[in-house]
């Protein structure tokens, strides 16, 4: 998948929040709190969900996640 970013023209953003002071953690929180969730509440941002396990196959899911089996997210169901 990562191999398709410099041909989409597209980027990866990342960031540790530990190593960061607490009013920078608070303003990055307020930001993606003001960008993004009205974005996911109207449905033009979304997670890939690869793969649901109920809990008591948490195993299994932890094993397709160390076997790269799965493309997004691996969902445990209560």
């Amino acid at each position: 998948a990562l191999g398709r970013i410099p041909r989409g023209r597209v980027g990866v953003i990342g960031t540790v929040m530990r190593a960061r002071p607490r009013e920078e953690r608070v303003a990055l929180a307020d930001e993606f709190t003001a960008r993004v969730l009205p974005e996911i509440a109207a449905g033009r941002l979304a997670p890939i969900v690869g793969a649901v396990y109920p809990m008591t196959a948490i195993a299994d899911a932890h094993a397709a996640m160390e076997a790269n089996e799965v493309f997004g997210k691996i969902v445990l169901a209560w």
